[in-house]
């Protein structure tokens, strides 16, 4: 039986070296390539409202600037300045309330990309972000007059934000529980009386976020105003129940109140005002 094994040749071996070493050599210039910004480019401004990395729909009536950069004359402070320039002139349009709140840009690094994988853009290596989505885009279309880059900045509106405080959500049974837990807390911390805790959970409830274990319970307003009325009530009706007689203790004479009702039955009499 033969076990010889033909071994490759000088020459084969030679080919597929060179070879490997060719696809090497187009892996890296293809990379230097992708990180290759040509002198002037397109950028495309979307305005958005919301959170970094995470999914903003666009808004109709918002612009979508554009404007050329030159790689030579343009810095990330100058890009930054341009973008705030939009975003003020949206402010000063009717969209009052909105702020840029982390003055971080954002680049869409290819077509596909969805805003979660967004890459954000720092100074120091602003250029080759901006470079790798142009040659993707360029790769995609083809025609570099058809190519932008993508710029996403997140906005936030103050306004809606402070008004939310006050916003009125659905108190679900899972919810009421939750708040009891915390009112029950309270009131064993002694920071609200028991006559509070029936009309509290339901109000408590409706808040868009509700208080984490250990928070001080707040009594809304319209509940504190109508709490205050309902110990009026009842102090006027036990006030008006009551009569004040004198008594002599131990040689002392005192006045105290004492509820009519109470009085009439020990005495036997008609309960009649």
């Amino acid at each position: 039986m033969n076990n010889n094994t033909e071994s490759p040749s000088p020459s084969h071996a030679s080919s597929v070296e060179h070879g490997g070493q060719l696809e090497d050599a187009l892996e890296v210039s293809e990379e230097a390539d992708m990180n290759e910004l040509p002198e002037e480019v397109q950028l495309k401004l979307h305005l958005r409202k919301g959170e970094p990395l995470t999914r903003c729909r666009a808004i109709k009536h918002w612009p979508t600037p554009t404007w050329n950069y030159k790689k030579t004359s343009e810095s990330f402070d100058l890009l930054l300045a341009r973008i705030k320039f939009h975003v003020d002139n949206l402010k000063a349009t009717g969209s009052k309330g909105l702020e840029w709140p982390d003055k971080t840009p954002y680049v869409q690094p290819t077509n596909s990309t969805t805003q979660k994988s967004f890459r954000p853009i720092f100074e120091e290596d602003f250029e080759s972000a901006l470079a790798r989505a142009w040659n993707s885009e360029k790769k995609r279309l083809g025609d570099d007059k058809e190519v932008f880059i993508n710029i996403f900045v997140y906005l936030k509106d103050t306004v809606s934000a402070g008004s939310k405080k006050n916003t009125i959500h659905r108190a679900t049974e899972g919810k009421i529980q939750q708040v009891n837990r915390h009112i029950n807390s309270a009131t064993t911390r002694k920071e609200i009386q028991l006559v509070d805790k029936a009309m509290l959970p339901r109000d408590i409830a409706r808040r868009p976020n509700l208080p984490e274990e250990g928070d001080p319970i707040e009594v809304p307003d319209h509940r504190a105003e109508e709490l205050r009325r309902k110990r009026q009530v009842d102090a006027d009706e036990q006030q008006k129940d009551c009569r004040n007689i004198r008594i002599k203790i131990q040689g002392q004479w005192l006045d105290v109140d004492v509820d009519i009702h109470s009085l009439r039955a020990a005495l036997q009499l008609p309960q009649l005002d």
